[in-house]
């Protein structure tokens, strides 16, 4: 899929995501339509490490990345 139809989403909404959920974040994860970003993977990605929520991390690695 082209990334220009797809969702960046923010890492302040994967906050909320990973914390209460979000039925659209989960229907667009589902339908494949999210992708990320260098910079939101370098604020995610230590502290879902440190908090070894390695599984997450792993998800948000294979999500498609975009440039900057």
């Amino acid at each position: 899929m082209n990334p220009a139809s797809k969702v960046l989403v923010d890492s302040l909404v994967w906050i909320k995501f990973f914390k209460t959920g979000d039925d659209t974040l989960e229907e667009l994860i589902g339908e494949d339509m999210v992708c990320t970003n260098e910079l939101i993977l370098t604020e995610l990605l230590p502290v879902l490490m440190k908090r070894s929520k390695n599984e997450i991390g792993e998800g948000l690695l294979a999500l498609e990345k975009v440039q900057l």
